[in-house]
């Protein structure tokens, strides 16, 4: 990702290209001490790839994750279920953060949205909740109309898997690693343009999650074969 996303570890053309150096012996170092590597996602798998000349095993972004809520978790945010969106994550740039702000101030037939993580601000209709307990979180998962992703890059998508088990569609940024996911659960847009994620956002709010289009995709028997012959190989 420190590779691919402009200005990541600072706007300082020296710091951030001195951190590249430092950070590229590390990883080279690390993989060329590596029997075998695994990555999270084709797109990461790519990334090594075309970056270190590696090759890696890929590991399905359907995984398994186990979801609960507690509507008390609700009350303590003065929040109503299905009636506001999500984000969880942090500020960096390459998260995209300032289209949601935009949207949700700008486009007043919108709900409220909700922000988990450190470094949020609060707005007309955003509600910063700050970090929150892993118990707080499944909750608010479970409870949200849909989880907004905008990032311009990820390497993986864990909060989409999250969201797909707490029965909650996603609204995500129109990417590499997202498009993995072959669900209709998920409605994508360009991540530039804040017309279409308004749009994406208006088509949430009608949407009933599809129960089974996502898992029976895990639970396929050939799929796992392919993944178990992979990992007897490692």
């Amino acid at each position: 990702m420190y590779r691919i996303v402009p200005n990541f570890f600072s706007k300082n053309f020296i710091v951030n290209k001195l951190k590249i150096m430092y950070f590229d012996f590390i990883v080279r170092l690390s993989l060329k001490s590596a029997d075998e590597i695994v990555s999270v996602s084709q797109t990461t798998s790519n990334d090594v790839f075309n970056f270190l000349k590696r090759n890696s095993f890929t590991i399905p972004e359907n995984s398994e994750i186990n979801v609960t809520s507690d509507d008390r978790i609700l009350k303590k945010f003065n929040l109503v279920k299905k009636s506001f969106f999500l984000y969880c994550g942090n500020s960096r740039p390459h998260k995209n953060l300032n289209i949601l702000y935009k949207v949700f101030e700008t486009k007043k037939d919108l709900p409220l949205l909700v922000m988990a993580g450190k470094g949020h601000r609060a707005g007309t209709n955003t509600l910063n909740v700050g970090t929150v307990s892993d118990h707080e979180l499944k909750s608010l998962y479970e409870s949200a109309i849909a989880f907004v992703f905008p990032s311009f890059y990820e390497g993986f998508g864990l909060p989409v898997l999250e969201s797909f088990y707490s029965r909650t569609i996603v609204v995500a940024s129109k990417i590499p690693a997202f498009l993995e996911f072959e669900s209709d659960n998920i409605i994508f847009f360009d991540p530039d343009n804040i017309e279409e994620l308004h749009i994406a956002l208006k088509d949430a709010q009608r949407r009933k999650f599809i129960d089974n289009d996502f898992l029976d995709k895990f639970n396929d028997k050939n799929l796992i074969a392919k993944y178990d012959e992979l990992l007897a190989k490692i």
